[in-house]
C-alpha cells in the first residue's frame, strides 16, 4: 500500500516538486523569447534601464507571480511572502540539490534521507547559450520526481 503524499500549496505555486519545476520551465521558455530579458542564473530578478535579468525562479517571479520592479532595482524570493520557500526550492533544484529543494518545500527535514529512489543531488548542466541542455536536465529531473510520486 502506498502512502498518499500531501503537498502544501505555496500561494500561486504548487508544492509538488515536479509540477513546480514544470511551472518554472514554462516561464523560463516564455522569458527566453523576450529581447528585453537576459537569463542570468546568478540574479533573482533585476532591472535595468531598458531590460532585466532573471534566473530560473526569477522567471516565475516575473511571469506566474507577475512581480513588478516599479521603483525597485531587484526582487528576491523574500518579496513574495507565500511563495518564498517554493522559489528557494527552485533555486536548489536548478543546481541539482534535490534534498535541499525538498527541505524548502517541507517534504523532509535536514537530518532525513530523501525518499527511496530519489538521490540527494544530481548533476545539472549550468544554463548557457540557449539553455537547451539545462532545460533537458530540468525536464529529466521533473520526470524522475513525477515517476516517484513527487
Amino acid at each position: 500500500m502506498t502512502n498518499k503524499i500531501k503537498f502544501k500549496k505555496f500561494g500561486k505555486l504548487p508544492g509538488k516538486p515536479s509540477e513546480l519545476i514544470r511551472v518554472a520551465m514554462k516561464d523560463l521558455t516564455a522569458v527566453e523569447k523576450l529581447k528585453s530579458v537576459n537569463i542570468d542564473m546568478g540574479t533573482w530578478y533585476k532591472g535595468g534601464n531598458l531590460d532585466c535579468s532573471v534566473c530560473f525562479a526569477g522567471a516565475v517571479m516575473r511571469n506566474t507571480l507577475k512581480g513588478k520592479l516599479l521603483n525597485r532595482y531587484s526582487l528576491s524570493p523574500y518579496d513574495f511572502d507565500k511563495e518564498t520557500n517554493a522559489l528557494q526550492a527552485l533555486n536548489y533544484f536548478r543546481c541539482g540539490e534535490i534534498k535541499k529543494g525538498f527541505e524548502y518545500l517541507g517534504l523532509m527535514k535536514w537530518y532525513e534521507h530523501p525518499p527511496s529512489g530519489i538521490p540527494e543531488k544530481i548533476w545539472v548542466q549550468p544554463y548557457g547559450g540557449k539553455g537547451v541542455v539545462f532545460k533537458r536536465s530540468m525536464k529529466k529531473l521533473a520526470d524522475m520526481l513525477e515517476s516517484k510520486g513527487y
